[in-house]
């Protein structure tokens, strides 16, 4: 099982599992909604019918595409359940804080799930502290955020806490290069749906694309039968409808 990014990872019949607040909702994939592309048409595992679901939704929260695997649900759970005992134990410490500008006496106890007490403080570097404000930005500008959990294992977050004893990071993007001749072209924009269908990125208009060539001397790409398009220029200022960009993934 993995996280759902993009509409690749759908294929016909495969598993989509919802998982949220230790409770499962499992489909079966059909199709594009016909009428909307943001949406998807799955069968309902436990009702039967066919749901509509928003393939933006899906990104944001917890949908995992594959067949059913136990382990990977069971340590699903506890990552969020983790994520969660973060925010509690922050909002213990903001009630502390509290006490402290009233003036009153407060206890010394560690924190849920923590070993430290809690007026040992963390001093950052400046080194340190630049590379958060760095993370923290990306974070705002809409990045995906990794930090380093108990295992020392990277796992994506997307409501990070910020704790001074936590490790982030941004987490790397996949890199894509333009396409190098007609057939390769062609084999990925098979890969993509609504078919031939691109999106400016200024505007996000959808045009067609009408020829796919790779000599400019026969007039190059066309969209909406508009010629003069190179593959460099089309990944520039375009991706496929589903907003993977127009291009092929490196490895």
């Amino acid at each position: 099982m993995e996280r759902f990014k993009d509409i690749l990872q759908l294929t016909a019949n495969c598993e989509i599992t919802e998982i949220v607040d230790g409770e499962l909702c499992r489909w079966k994939h059909i199709m594009i909604h016909p009428e909307d592309i943001h949406y998807i048409l799955a069968i309902n595992c436990l009702t039967h019918n066919v749901d509509s679901l928003n393939l933006f939704s899906m990104k944001k929260n917890y949908f995992f595409i594959g067949k059913r695997d136990v382990e990977f649900i069971i340590r699903e759970k506890i990552r969020q359940k983790e994520d969660r005992l973060e925010l509690v134990k922050r909002d213990i410490q903001a009630l502390y804080n509290e006490l402290k500008f009233y003036g009153f006496e407060e206890k010394k106890t560690p924190l849920p799930g923590d070993s430290r007490e809690r007026d040992k403080i963390k001093i950052m570097t400046r080194k340190e502290t630049a590379e958060r404000i760095k993370v923290m930005q990306a974070y705002v500008d809409g990045k995906q955020i990794e930090y380093r959990d108990s295992l020392g294992k990277w796992r994506e977050t997307y409501s990070p806490v910020w704790s001074l004893d936590t490790e982030y990071r941004i987490k790397s993007e996949p890199k894509y290069r333009p396409f190098n001749d007609t057939e390769e072209c062609w084999q990925e924009i098979q890969k993509h749906g609504p078919f031939g269908w691109i999106k400016d990125k200024q505007d996000g208009s959808y045009v067609l694309i009408t020829n796919v060539n790779d000599d400019e001397d026969s007039g190059g790409m066309s969209i909406n039968s508009n010629g003069g398009w190179d593959f460099g220029g089309l990944m520039d200022n375009y991706t496929f409808a589903d907003g993977t960009p127009f291009g092929i993934k490196e490895e």
